[in-house]
């Protein structure tokens, strides 16, 4: 179970809304840690001093972490909190 905390406070589950069978919650949710894990790497890349890894992490991050902040937006969503 995915819950969420809301701007008004109001704490809620966050409902399944696809058909998918390897995850549970919203897919946006799913995507976004599938994103994250695919970023990995480029982290680690960068960690080495790999600078155009670093870079390459920085675009991949700002883009995943849009997309998570516009879904979250739309439903009006400050936290995600996992159990």
């Amino acid at each position: 179970m995915i819950r969420a905390k809301l701007e008004s406070g109001e704490l809620v589950t966050l409902v399944k809304d696809c058909d998918c069978v390897i995850h549970e919650g919203p897919h946006w949710l799913y995507m976004d840690e599938m994103d994250k894990r695919l970023n990995a790497p480029l982290r680690e890349r960068a960690l080495q001093g790999e600078p155009l890894a670093f870079v390459a992490y920085a675009e991949a991050e700002l883009r995943r972490l849009g997309a998570k902040r516009s879904e979250m937006e739309q439903q009006n969503i400050i936290e995600i909190l996992r159990s």
